[in-house]
């Protein structure tokens, strides 16, 4: 991802990332969106 969102003419700060999902809220209003990371790697079984 090259550029976050913006709200209130700022910059969106990253709050929370895991693996799938970014939470990225705004520093003024305190909005928060939700992105979805694009995978490029084959979900596999790590156990059976």
């Amino acid at each position: 991802m090259n550029e976050l969102p913006q709200c209130c003419g700022k910059e969106m700060s990253v709050k929370m990332e895991t693996v799938r999902f970014m939470e990225i809220e705004c520093q003024t209003c305190r909005d928060v969106v939700y992105l979805k990371k694009e995978s490029k790697v084959r979900p596999e079984m790590l156990d059976d």
